[in-house]
């Protein structure tokens, strides 16, 4: 028997299907249709599911609300998404104490313990501030252009560092820290913008994380959604945590670590 997660986030729906017992992955798949049934119908033809051997389907993001019917004669059930962003972060992490960065659209902090779950709060800054400000700025079209384009970037045409306005280390800031996202005015191309706007979101992200973590004893930090999949992604975190004490960890299939906590 199999267990479906379906996320149904603003731009993006994800769907796995587990088997039941062990909840291991067998088949994932992310979409931008937005009609969920045909989502599903594409899924479960594509990857030759039958339906009687599905026990349950369980939505959440912030489009499950607003889908009431069964679907394959299966009741459909409704789950907060905050809460399957701590349980499936906990889930795949091994760890009770956590604190959880589920970056989508914008981006979201969750810290859970044993006894509870809490969203702490949020920014706006997320996978919709990378895909509309790139666009916008160099009228690239899709996301992979977007990551073709920062390949050949560098921060040092548009990111004002320590390094430019002084030869000397100050305080626990390396001559690499950035002092002024989008801080020089000189000539940058296409892919130094993209890049910028890449280590602007997560150098965002990451201190965040760790402001959230100065008066508590977490030190690691779990960190989910499709925007983690960027190889950038470790190399700009490492950066903070080098400046900070704390640790960002991408664990395997964490853009479908909200869909993993659905079915849990």
């Amino acid at each position: 028997m199999y267990k479906i997660g379906v996320d149904i986030g603003t731009s993006i729906t994800k769907i796995i299907c587990a088997e039941k017992e062990s909840l291991n992955i067998i088949y994932k798949f992310s979409t931008k249709e937005k009609d969920i049934k045909k989502s599903l119908d594409r899924f479960i033809l594509e990857n030759n599911i039958n339906t009687d051997e599905i026990e349950s389907i369980t939505l959440t993001g912030v489009g499950a609300a607003n889908f009431n019917e069964n679907i394959y004669n299966i009741q459909l059930q409704i789950k907060d998404e905050f809460i399957c962003v701590a349980e499936g972060a906990s889930f795949v992490s091994k760890e009770d104490n956590i604190l959880v960065v589920s970056i989508g659209t914008g981006t979201a902090f969750i810290r859970k313990n044993k006894e509870n779950i809490k969203h702490m709060g949020g920014t706006g800054v997320g996978g919709g501030t990378l895909e509309n400000l790139c666009k916008r700025l160099t009228n690239v079209n899709s996301f992979e252009d977007i990551l073709k384009l920062a390949e050949k970037g560098n921060l040092n045409n548009i990111d004002l560092k320590v390094k430019d306005i002084t030869e000397n280390q100050i305080s626990n800031l390396n001559l690499d820290t950035t002092v002024c996202n989008f801080g020089k005015n000189g000539k940058a191309n296409d892919e130094d913008l993209v890049l910028a706007v890449i280590n602007m979101i997560f150098e965002t992200i990451g201190v965040m994380s760790a402001f959230l973590l100065k008066n508590d004893n977490i030190h690691e930090v779990i960190t989910t959604g499709t925007l983690t999949t960027i190889p950038l992604t470790k190399e700009i975190l490492k950066h903070v945590e080098e400046l900070h004490d704390i640790k960002f960890i991408i664990p395997e299939n964490s853009e479908y670590i909200t869909c993993i906590g659905a079915i849990i």
